[in-house]
């Protein structure tokens, strides 16, 4: 694919409902990060003026650089002042890149120019020839009105348009892989590798391209009104929309490199955005409810709230749902998001896969025990496995790392990740992992998905259902268990998964109001990954704390049927987690601690 971008930027101002703009970006002029407003009109600043996010500047220097001027490649520390880095999908390089691919007229990136603007004192500006230069070359501007008909459309390669975006939002220096990695030197790969968290970690900030985001100002469709709704506010919204959807945020590395950077740049063909503007907006959490797939949504909170610290369920919801290059990167990425770990592995793409990835999987679960919190899907799509090719046979990674599922997010209004204290566990090279815990063998039933999903009011009118079960201790006399909307509902937007399984019923359901108190009785949810389940075994002895009022999550495990003959022992493999509420009021004692040995 390649990059359209013009020359003049609206920018989505702090309330996020409206656009400044469009502004003219002459070559003097620098983004405010503080202010989150272009300079422009009768603020010009010198091209010698530091950077106004240069104010907190990193000893820290990647390696190499690129001197913006020239797009030279210059050592880091050549950047007194700092550098930013950027971040981007692949996908967007285009076919050819070459210089040659100007020369014989192929399809390539495209700069729809304006034209120089020089502004007056009086805020008034108009156009002037200038020379400027791309990809080393001298080029003219025209003389050019902003009347579409009369547009210069310049064809430049990756690197021009990486080149004109600095030149407009005043980086001196920047950093990416592409100009910056000698992808032929296995070392130097290795060692940048190592040192990303630390390369956009130590950058100003980073700038991401996300050239599908394009605010559409002369658009009159019908669609962008609303009711009494502004249309700026619904092309703002589009906008949002687009970034959410946009290759950028299916990608691995991109997903990573935002959560490693301090603050974020989003620019679009004729738009941009800051971090923190998304961040506080309520026009783009309103897409949240919106929208079929969370996950997105939700993965742009996450980077740009910048949280001190990622839990290990959350990295793992958005890393196993993007894309990458190579599988290896998966684990690469991960590594740089949990940089205490970097030296327990060896970044090569040569080493076998399967190793690399239960080795540091085993580190995720030393760190944080929430590997285990994981389920369906919330959209019920097939989740594709995260498969490893090895000597010509696909072997799949241990289901512990939840590669068959898909790992618990965390909406914004969810104050904390899930949590546990126990510490029972170890893992072996074989790739298994013991847990030595008491626990419940559950009958189990498949949800009714289309009962709670006509009923989504909350929490005024939640729509509750309650059903007898069978009763497996026989101490325990309470057989009533209730499933209600506010809770099914709540999982989804909370969690990002779906329940899909409820304790089998032992007679006909009774259906009742929002009278019922359902705090007196069970409520018994599970999210699997498996459909044909009948039976699982909820860990009772691994209780996580959870932030949905009165509930506690366990993980889920079901046995492993026949087992090849150098595997003589029981085995588990882990299917998912369950939402229980008052779970000791249908099971008053658990199984006997066990060690269950999952694969």
């Amino acid at each position: 694919m390649y990059i359209t971008y013009e020359n003049i930027q609206y920018c989505i101002r702090p309330d996020g409902a409206s656009v400044s703009g469009p502004v003219f970006t002459p070559t003097n002029t620098i983004k405010d990060p503080t202010t989150s407003s272009i300079l422009s009109g009768t603020t010009i600043v010198a091209p010698d003026e530091p950077h106004p996010s240069a104010r907190d500047i990193s000893p820290f220097r990647p390696t190499f650089l690129i001197r913006t001027s020239d797009m030279a490649l210059v050592p880091g520390d050549t950047a007194i002042d700092g550098y930013c880095a950027l971040s981007y999908a692949s996908s967007w390089m285009g076919d050819d890149t070459s210089d040659e691919a100007i020369d014989y007229g192929k399809k390539i990136h495209t700069l729809i120019d304006y034209g120089n603007v020089i502004y007056r004192s009086n805020g008034s500006y108009y156009m002037e020839q200038e020379q400027i230069f791309f990809d080393g070359e001298k080029q003219f501007d025209k003389w050019v009105h902003g009347s579409e008909d009369r547009l210069v459309r310049r064809r430049m390669t990756f690197g021009g348009v990486i080149q004109h975006l600095c030149r407009h939002f005043g980086i001196k220096y920047i950093w990416y892989d592409k100009m910056c990695i000698d992808k032929t030197n296995a070392a130097m790969k290795r060692n940048e590798l190592r040192q990303m968290h630390q390369i956009y970690g130590n950058a100003q900030y980073t700038m991401a391209i996300v050239p599908e985001m394009w605010y559409r100002h002369n658009d009159h469709d019908k669609y962008l009104f609303d009711g009494n709704k502004p249309a700026s506010n619904v092309r703002v919204a589009r906008c949002f929309h687009q970034l959410i959807t946009s290759q950028w945020s299916r990608r691995v590395w991109p997903f990573t490199e935002a959560m490693m950077s301090q603050k974020l740049l989003f620019v679009g063909r004729n738009i941009h955005v800051w971090s923190d503007t998304i961040s506080n907006n309520k026009l783009y959490w309103k897409l949240a409810w919106d929208s079929d797939d969370l996950d997105p949504v939700y993965l742009l909170q996450s980077i740009t709230t910048k949280p001190s610290s990622i839990n290990v369920s959350t990295a793992l919801s958005y890393i196993h749902r993007r894309q990458c290059a190579k599988p290896h990167d998966r684990v690469f990425a991960l590594a740089n998001l949990f940089p205490e770990f970097i030296d327990g592995i060896t970044f090569s793409d040569t080493q076998p896969l399967l190793q690399l990835t239960t080795q540091f999987y085993r580190y995720l679960a030393a760190k944080d025990f929430s590997l285990l919190c994981f389920g369906r899907l919330v959209t019920h799509e097939e989740q594709p496995q995260l498969m490893i090719q090895q000597d010509r046979d696909f072997i799949c990674t241990p289901s512990w790392t939840g590669v068959y599922g898909t790992h618990s997010s965390l909406a914004p209004f969810v104050r904390y990740p899930p949590r546990t204290t126990f510490s029972n566990y170890y893992s072996l090279d074989d790739g298994s992992l013991h847990i030595t815990s008491s626990s419940i063998t559950v009958p189990v039933d498949p949800v009714d998905q289309t009962m709670f999903e006509q009923n989504v009011e909350l929490p005024s009118a939640p729509f509750v259902c309650s059903y007898e079960v069978d009763t497996l201790d026989q101490y325990n006399k309470v057989t009533i268990v209730s499933i209600d909307s506010w809770s099914y509902h709540a999982i989804r937007y909370s969690f990002g998964l779906t329940a899909t399984h409820q304790i089998a019923t032992k007679g006909a359901r009774e259906y009742m109001g929002e009278e019922l108190n359902v705090s007196a009785t069970s409520t018994v949810w599970l999210s699997l990954t498996q459909d044909n389940c009948n039976e699982c075994i909820v860990l009772s002895g691994v209780p996580f704390e959870i932030d949905l009022k009165g509930f506690t999550g366990y993980p889920v495990v079901k046995k492993v049927g026949d087992m090849p003959f150098e595997r003589p022992q029981e085995y588990y493999t882990s299917i998912g987690f369950c939402f229980a509420r008052n779970l000791d009021y249908l099971y008053s004692s658990s199984n006997a601690a066990h060690t269950f040995r999952i694969i």
